[in-house]
Parts: C-alpha cells; sequence; structure tokens
C-alpha cells in the first residue's frame, strides 16, 4: 500500500547513546508496573538517539492521526537481537492529559476499524506477543511535544523482536485498570505500520453479525481475519445461558443465514473446491455471569485446518444439547443464532 506523504515532525536527538547521565524517564516492563509508579512528569527529556546496531537491525513508524485527534508521531526502533530500543516524538498531544504506547504483531494493521489491535491470540503462535506490547508513557512538554523512551531486554523476559511488530500506537490514558492485572482502559489517537519497505502479504477481514433464532434472544458478532495461512476468530454475544454450552461452526459460500436451511452446509462434494464440511467447526464460547460470550479461534477443528476466509459463507452460535449420536461425530446441537460473513476489502501488510 503506498503511503502519503507526511506533515514532518521533528526528529528524535542526534547523538548516539543508550542511558545518558540525567535520563529522566524509568524503564519499565508492563503496563502495571508502568502505572504503580504514578503519571509520568511533564517536559522530561527523553535522553539521546541512537545509530544502527549491530544484530537485529532498526527501523522506524510514522504515525497518523486517529478518530480526528490531530496526534502525529514518529517512532524509531533499534535491536541489537537481545535489546528493544525504542525512542518518539510526538505533537498534538494535550498537557493534561496521559499518554502511552503499545506495539502490535505482525499481522495488525494501521488502517481501519482495526488498526493498532492485535491480530494473533495463539500462544503457540511463534508470532505471538500479546503479553509485551507495552512499550512506555510519554513524557509531554507545555507546547505539546511529546517523548518517548522505552527498553525492552531479554533479560527482563520482555525483548520483543523487531521482525515482530508490524504496528505501532499512541494512545490516550482514560481510566485506571478496572480488575487488578489487566491493563488501563485507553483509546486510540494515531497508529502506523512499522518498516514500510518490508515486502507485503494481503489480509483479508471479514465480520458476521448474527441475529437470533427460534426466539433464542442470542445476539452475536464474529470477525475474521485470514493472512493465507491462519484464520484468526473472535466473537462477542449476549443473550447466552451461563449453565449451557454453545459453539460455533463456519458453513460454504453456498448456505445461508435466513429461512428454513440457515447455517447449514450446502455443498457436499468433496471434489467441488468450495467444499469445507469437514473443517467446518471454530470452537466453544466462553460464557460469564452476565450471559455474554466470548469466543477465539485459530484456524478450525482445534487449530487443524485453515479455512480461506472467501470460502466462507455463514457462521453460527449453536446451543449443544446432547453428546455425539455417533462415535466421532459432533455433538447434538441446536441452531440459536445465524449471520451472513462479509469480507471487506483485502489490506496491505508487511510480514
Amino acid at each position: 500500500m503506498k503511503r502519503k506523504k507526511r506533515e514532518s515532525l521533528p526528529r528524535c536527538p542526534g547523538r548516539v547513546g543508550l542511558l545518558a547521565a540525567g535520563l529522566l524517564v524509568p524503564v519499565l516492563v508492563g503496563a502495571q508496573a508502568a502505572w504503580a509508579v504514578g503519571r509520568p512528569g511533564t517536559g522530561a527529556d527523553v535522553g539521546p538517539s541512537v545509530g544502527p546496531s549491530a544484530g537485529g537491525g532498526t527501523d522506524r513508524a510514522d504515525l497518523d492521526p486517529i478518530g480526528g485527534s490531530g496526534v502525529k508521531a514518529s517512532i524509531q526502533f533499534v535491536d541489537n537481537g537481545t535489546t528493544l530500543m525504542v525512542i518518539g516524538i510526538a505533537k498534538g498531544l494535550d498537557p493534561s492529559e496521559t499518554y502511552l504506547s503499545d506495539i502490535y504483531d505482525i499481522r495488525s494493521v494501521a488502517d481501519g476499524p482495526d488498526a493498532c489491535a492485535p491480530a494473533i491470540f495463539d500462544p503457540r503462535d511463534p508470532d505471538f506477543i500479546l503479553p509485551r506490547m507495552f512499550l512506555g508513557f510519554w513524557a509531554v512538554s507545555e507546547d505539546g511535544v511529546g517523548k518517548l523512551f522505552a527498553i525492552k531486554t531479554r533479560a527482563g523476559a520482555d525483548h520483543v523482536p523487531l521482525d515482530k511488530i508490524g504496528t505501532v500506537s499512541v494512545r490516550l490514558f482514560v481510566a485506571p485498570p478496572p480488575t487488578k492485572g489487566a491493563p488501563p482502559e485507553t483509546k486510540l489517537v494515531a497508529c502506523g505500520q512499522v518498516g514500510e519497505g518490508r515486502p507485503s502479504i494481503v489480509v483479508s477481514r471479514g465480520r458476521s453479525d448474527l441475529r437470533e433464532r427460534g426466539g433464542s434472544g442470542v445476539k452475536a458478532t464474529i470477525r475474521f481475519v485470514d493472512d493465507g495461512t491462519t484464520l484468526t476468530v473472535t466473537g462477542t454475544a449476549k443473550g447466552l445461558d451461563p449453565g449451557e454450552t454453545y459453539l460455533s461452526n463456519i458453513y460454504d459460500l453456498d448456505s445461508v443465514a435466513d429461512g428454513p436451511d440457515a447455517c447449514a452446509p450446502a455443498i457436499f462434494d468433496p471434489r467441488d473446491p468450495d467444499f469445507i464440511l469437514p473443517k467446518m467447526f471454530l470452537g466453544f464460547w466462553t460464557v460469564d455471569e452476565d450471559g455474554v460470550g466470548k469466543l477465539f479461534a485459530t484456524n478450525t477443528n482445534g487449530g487443524a485446518d485453515h479455512v480461506p476466509l472467501d470460502k466462507i459463507g455463514t457462521v453460527s452460535v449453536r446451543l449443544v444439547a446432547g453428546p455425539p449420536t455417533m462415535p466421532g461425530g459432533p455433538p447434538e446441537t441446536k441452531l440459536v443464532a445465524c449471520g451472513s460473513v462479509s469480507e471487506s476489502p483485502g489490506i496491505g501488510q508487511s510480514p
């Protein structure tokens, strides 16, 4: 994707170095630890810049405003293989507010409704970095110019290799963590892709808004991200019964979302290129006491099978009504919600 020209930003300070005398911004290894020290001071110097490293390389991101925030930033990364150093400068910040930055995995995108959001949730994925997203807080001067300095080291089990980072954000701090150990509530104000020169792949995204079936009262939204080898599925639902078990399936392109055949397979010939019948199962829902459900799945059938997003026509939520009627078969289920899957245009993204 060709990137538009950006209004120039002041560069990070020009001398090579790591932690120089007089550095005022603390190095933090997690969002909770960072918040524990209190709101960072304003106007603090973030220390000198760095030159090329001998290890993992250097890269940068130019961040654009999100939601009309007016915030722009330039963030530079230096990775020597064991330590990732991050230095940033931003403008358009509010000196009375608190800002932080996170990094996101290589399947994340810098544009659209899912800008600067995690896309890899499976800890078994070699590109999983979700627990190490937090970079640090910004020090903001009276004129709204912010500076960021952060170090993530292998010794602190916090090092993220530069080639695992897809995007980086600036986020406005909104409220403290709702529960102990959770991240603070934030609002995205700027987002950018790390490394404009990396080769591009296409990430496809889709969504389904599921309507109740049979007066169940269940409604859900399910999102899909497909990078060509991994289909990542996340869902939220309401109206579920905490005492019951629910699962979701996907269905082929000829399936429909309405009528007596809603969310049922329509292609049964294995020779058909759109045949996905053995790969329908997405996963089970986790339901809280309020009847709100969460779904997460990487590929189908427990991660064993990749189904391309453009092969999926509908998706369901089903109540598990009984055990399998035959050995090795699926459990007996009842359809409680169904929806068509709509695909967004492919988005170029660096691998």
